[in-house]
């Protein structure tokens, strides 16, 4: 009989529908798209550091610079393209990490008002368990949320 209960559809069903939303909130897309900007972020630092060294190496090969210049060159793109931006994308990470924990926070304020308004709504029902129960639905999530 156990092995019937897995395969319950109205569970599967619920657990479709939450991973649905889940899927689609707003902590998941952001999440996606700022992986994207940074995987693009790097791909585009890496291409204009190679067009650099190509545009070094062509003015080498026509004799604009010497070879000391070529060096020079590529060491000055790589300093700026890659220590600059890593810096830069520190003090992001930073920004992203404080907003994070930030609505964290608001959360477990808002969370613990709700909590505290279902505990008053409960002491100020005198016995009626029908006014508490709807008192209470307003609190809990709904279905397949």
């Amino acid at each position: 009989m156990e092995f019937i209960n897995v395969f319950n559809k109205n569970d599967w069903s619920d657990w479709f529908a939450k991973l649905k939303w889940q899927l689609i909130s707003f902590k998941f897309l952001s999440f996606v798209a700022v992986l994207i900007l940074l995987v693009l972020t790097w791909l585009s630092l890496d291409r204009l550091f190679l067009q650099t060294v190509e545009l070094a190496k062509d003015l080498k090969t026509n004799g604009f610079i010497s070879e000391e210049g070529v060096k020079e060159i590529i060491l000055r793109s790589q300093v700026i393209l890659y220590d600059n931006t890593f810096s830069h994308l520190m003090i992001t990470a930073g920004a992203v990490l404080a907003s994070i924990i930030a609505i964290k926070g608001v959360s477990y304020v808002v969370d613990g008002n709700k909590l505290k308004d279902m505990s008053k709504a409960i002491e100020a029902s005198s016995g009626d368990t029908s006014k508490v129960l709807e008192d209470l639905k307003r609190f809990l999530p709904k279905r397949g949320a």
